[in-house]
């Protein structure tokens, strides 16, 4: 980790200011892109769908489901819903969750599969959720802009800049610096992450539902939150006190009023 001496003295930039610069961000990026997916959604059918975060999802109760879900829904499942994600009223993906509620004394366990609907709320095979790509393009935005200027549109907003901790004179920090600072920030999320990912990604939901039900699901579910949350409160601590959270350390920058 970079020593703080050069940048000793300098004016952090605060936990609110940060806050302010990332909802910006995300909104210079994220909400076109939405708009995107709305307009392609409609054209296509439903094939290209995602949800940003931005987005309002509504569901409704269904007394049936079409036959012949693929994977197959939860044995024995009592629940099922259709939802609808929209962005100002257009309509921007849409699904079927079936779910499986259990009560095992004081515990309820729930699993839940999803299956892709196109636009007239047919289950469809060919639906692209391009969630992943506004994730990398948001990723790739951040990169590019502290490399070259130091700030992005939210950060000079804010007032503040990146800087790399050994020369914080000057503009825009070293690309591999820019990268790893955002790859940092999620180091404690990681382990929860990966695991939901994998999960969700490789697994139905009927083979989920005995890991569900282990004696084991319990404490590493909360092993990961405890790790998550620990992580979070660090990095919060470190704003506070107007002081590099671990990722700058990590990645030898700092993040400075202007």
């Amino acid at each position: 980790m970079a020593s703080e001496s050069v940048t000793h003295g300098l004016a952090r930039a605060g936990f609110w200011r940060r806050v302010l610069a990332l909802i910006i961000d995300m909104a210079v990026v994220l909400i076109p892109l939405q708009l995107v997916v709305a307009i392609l959604y409609a054209n296509t059918n439903g094939s290209i769908q995602g949800n940003f975060g931005l987005t309002v999802t509504s569901c409704w109760p269904l007394t049936e489901i079409p036959a012949g879900l693929e994977p197959a829904p939860p044995e024995g499942f009592n629940g099922a819903a259709e939802c609808r994600s929209s962005l100002l009223g257009f309509e921007t993906g849409r699904a079927l969750v079936v779910s499986k509620t259990t009560q095992n004394g004081s515990v309820t366990t729930s699993i839940s599969q999803t299956y892709a609907l196109d636009a007239s709320g047919q289950p469809s095979g060919d639906v692209f959720d391009v969630t992943w790509i506004a994730l990398l393009l948001l990723l790739a935005y951040l990169v590019v802009m502290e490399t070259r200027f130091g700030r992005t549109v939210g950060k000079r907003v804010a007032a503040i800049r990146v800087v790399e901790a050994a020369y914080p004179d000057r503009s825009g920090i070293p690309a591999g610096k820019a990268l790893l600072r955002q790859i940092a920030m999620w180091i404690g999320l990681a382990p929860g992450l990966i695991a939901s990912i994998v999960m969700m990604s490789f697994f139905s939901a009927a083979e989920l539902e005995p890991f569900f039900q282990s004696p084991y699901f319990v404490p590493g579910l909360i092993i990961f939150f405890l790790i998550g949350l620990g992580w979070i409160v660090w990095i919060v601590v470190s704003l506070v006190r107007k002081r590099d959270p671990v990722y700058d350390r990590i990645a030898g920058t700092s993040v400075l009023r202007t």
